[in-house]
């Protein structure tokens, strides 16, 4: 995957991306990871399920603004908040380029990719959704205090004890936590994580807290008005603890109401890093989806 890097500039802003190419008559599918400014969370994520053959598209996926490689001290407060991901979103479906867009969101990445969705149903040609209880329903059974103790009291200097701490207790099978472990501590490093935590907790407690909120009230409400006119694919993992799995029974309820095309898959002894807790199984759901669509959107 890492060799797929570049740097894009999209909508002004310096933007890691990586992209294995041309689609070549395929679709694209882009991939929008999950975190806010205060996480370690990366496009890297994804490296589990990094296989154009195997899902037969293009695949793009790229850090968003204030986290990764797609952090820099001058970035505007504004560009990490919920609205400015959205706008940012929307300019890279733009830059892709024509042909059928598959949009996949995890975690926090499902609300703008449901969001642009909606905005754009001309340009996107089906979307799936991750284990996000960000865009699922408020559900009192969301553990208010998981994320704060997941990244409370972080050390002066990067340390591996602490990168591996929230995907640790995010999954049900650890194993794949060392493999992402060195991305997301290179990128850490290189980008003034530890350094610029103070203005990262506070653009989330002024910005970002609210209008992610904001947000989900409003996609909600249009998809219980209207649904997606896109089929839509949700996948999540049964012993998800920041995500349980009744968020993702309430999310589907609400999903299905009003949109014809739509599936829901539970994968069992899988927490909120389904895909990289079972790639191989994540990867022949997503393929069948993806071979399935009939596209949307044409050259």
């Amino acid at each position: 995957m890492q060799s797929d890097r570049q740097r894009w500039d999209v909508g002004g802003l310096a933007t890691c991306v990586y992209d294995t190419g041309p689609a070549e008559g395929r679709p694209t599918i882009v991939m929008v990871h999950g975190g806010d400014p205060r996480s370690l969370a990366s496009a890297l994520d994804w490296s589990s399920i990094w296989s154009a053959e195997t899902l037969g598209a293009r695949l793009v996926a790229y850090d968003k603004p204030g986290q990764g490689r797609s952090y820099a001290p001058d970035l505007p407060d504004r560009a990490m908040g919920a609205a400015g991901l959205c706008d940012h979103l929307d300019a890279v479906v733009d830059r892709v380029g024509p042909g059928p867009v598959v949009l996949m969101g995890h975690s926090r990445g499902a609300l703008p990719v449901a969001e642009v969705a909606l905005r754009r149903p001309d340009r996107i040609a089906g979307l799936v959704l991750v284990s996000s209880n960000t865009l699922a329903p408020p559900s009192p059974e969301t553990p208010a205090d998981f994320y704060p103790n997941a990244y409370a009291n972080p050390p002066a200097r990067p340390t591996i004890e602490f990168v591996r701490r929230e995907p640790e207790l995010n999954s049900h099978l650890t194993g794949h936590v060392d493999e992402l472990v060195p991305g997301r501590l290179a990128a850490a490093s290189e980008n003034g994580w530890w350094s610029d935590l103070d203005r990262r907790t506070r653009v989330y407690d002024t910005i970002v807290k609210q209008e992610l909120e904001n947000l989900r009230t409003r996609v909600l409400a249009e998809i219980e008005r209207r649904g997606f006119d896109l089929p839509v694919l949700q996948i999540w993992g049964q012993n998800d603890v920041s995500a349980p799995v009744s968020l993702a029974h309430a999310l589907f309820r609400t999903i299905a109401a009003r949109t014809a095309d739509c599936a829901s898959v539970v994968v069992n002894r899988t927490a909120h890093y389904v895909y990289r807790e079972h790639p191989s199984r994540f990867l022949a759901v997503l393929r069948t989806f993806v071979q399935e669509l009939t596209p949307r959107v044409r050259a």
